[in-house]
């Protein structure tokens, strides 16, 4: 029982140490590349694809192309960039649908109270 503990703790920790070489950071990325030097490392290792948007958020850098959303991480190893595919483009393409939908919902909420409400004030 020991022994299969042991594994275990050791096969989680090589994953945690793999994991942690790469890092979303745009601070630190920034440190070594620019945007232009992104975009362009972007091009030479996806020679089929081609930057729609160039996201910067707190959290990473985001590239969106006809076919993935790629989040920007860098190496830090050997301080170059790698490209993680976080979505596919019809995936994201139906946030925005989504979100449109719920703002509308919210809207007619609104307006459904405040005539809910005016209609009750005008009782009075």
């Amino acid at each position: 029982m020991k022994t299969i503990t042991i594994i275990l703790v050791l096969l989680l920790a090589s994953v945690t140490i793999l994991l942690a070489d790469r890092t979303p950071d745009p601070d630190k990325i920034h440190d070594y590349y620019t945007k232009d030097e992104i975009i362009e490392a972007f091009k030479k290792n996806r020679t089929f694809e081609w930057v729609d948007r160039y996201n910067e958020k707190s959290d990473g850098i985001y590239i969106l192309t006809s076919e993935w959303y790629y989040q920007v991480m860098l190496e830090q190893e050997d301080n170059s960039l790698y490209f993680r595919g976080r979505k596919s483009r019809a995936e994201y393409d139906r946030m925005i649908p989504f979100w449109i939908i719920i703002g509308l919902f919210v809207v007619a909420g609104v307006i459904i109270l405040i005539i809910i409400l005016s209609s009750l004030n005008k009782r009075r």
